[in-house]
């Protein structure tokens, strides 16, 4: 099987932190599947850990907006305009 090597330096060039993690995330992943190296495995793996914990805090899941939820922030907009007004 033919790994492909993600090439991470032209999307860290570009300035996105979210896709520079994802393309070191594949870039780590190609890595630990091309290895026979039981040492290297355990390596790697561990630093496509910390990349992917690093991803996860840079992405949140997005939760969805119950009806309470919206009464809420008008509420709180309410609120916020008879402060300044008031």
């Amino acid at each position: 099987m033919e790994v492909v090597k993600v090439k991470v330096a032209p999307v860290a060039s570009l300035g996105g932190h979210l896709n520079t993690l994802e393309a070191l995330r594949d870039r780590l992943a190609g890595a630990i599947d091309a290895t026979t190296s039981a040492r290297d495995v355990a390596m790697l793996s561990s630093r496509l850990m910390d990349v992917m914990k690093l991803i996860g805090e840079q992405d949140p899941v997005p939760k969805s907006r119950t009806p309470l939820d919206e009464l809420h922030e008008r509420r709180e907009t309410k609120l916020r305009g008879r402060l300044v007004d008031g």
